[in-house]
């Protein structure tokens, strides 16, 4: 993980992520996926992930966001 934490890559950052969500550290996940988004914006996953997130954790707007710049992303798919 120590590549994630130092890294800008965005594969990296998503896959920490990842891994700090399904472990539990909502906080610490989101903090990887918005540091994946600033490396690269178009990551669609990354902007449904936080969605659930946020919606979890009653920031609406930001949920919805978050979801509408994924279903963007793969209406151009």
């Amino acid at each position: 993980m120590r590549l994630a934490l130092e890294s800008e890559n965005a594969t990296a950052l998503f896959n920490l992520g990842t891994a700090l969500d399904q472990a539990g550290d909502d906080e610490g996940a989101i903090q990887a996926y918005r540091r994946c988004l600033a490396a690269d914006p178009g990551v669609a996953d990354a902007h449904y992930n936080l969605s659930l997130l946020y919606q979890q954790s009653g920031h609406k707007l930001a949920a919805l966001m978050h979801l509408k710049r994924y279903r963007e992303l793969v209406a151009t798919d």
